[in-house]
């Protein structure tokens, strides 16, 4: 009896620990995320907005200039 508790603990332990996206047809649809995805999107956010200031900056050098 005591050992059918313990195989069935076991095998409910197994099944509780493998998650369905253990699967391999799962891997290539999953887009890549990690722990710092909301970092990451921020960084490229901020990236995003760099260009633009660098841009208006040129444009108003390039205004200057065209005064002088």
């Amino acid at each position: 009896m005591y050992r059918w508790i313990v195989i069935a603990c076991l095998a409910g332990f197994t099944l509780a620990c493998s998650s369905p996206s253990d699967d391999a047809e799962n891997v290539t649809e999953k887009k890549t995320e990690n722990v710092w995805q909301g970092q990451v999107d921020t960084l490229e956010k901020a990236r995003g907005v760099e260009k633009t200031l660098m841009d208006a900056q040129k444009k108003r050098d390039e205004a200057m200039r065209q005064q002088e």
